[in-house]
């Protein structure tokens, strides 16, 4: 579970994760990973997307 703070996020795009010990002095605590599929919540439903924009709330599959 994430949320996109810009951009927009798409299905096979490479991402790198930040830990929460990440410092730009530091980057042990990242990596890097290809995004599986999207979703994004709807009520009690997962609805799945290609691509998710900016400010949205979304499950990652990868």
């Amino acid at each position: 579970l994430g949320r996109i703070f810009c951009g927009t996020l798409k299905s096979g795009q490479d991402v790198r994760i930040l830990g929460e010990n990440y410092t730009l002095k530091d980057p042990e605590d990242s990596f890097s990973c290809a995004v599986g599929r999207l979703w994004v919540f709807n009520a009690r439903y997962r609805i799945e997307l290609n691509r998710v924009p900016a400010g949205s709330w979304v499950l990652i599959e990868g």
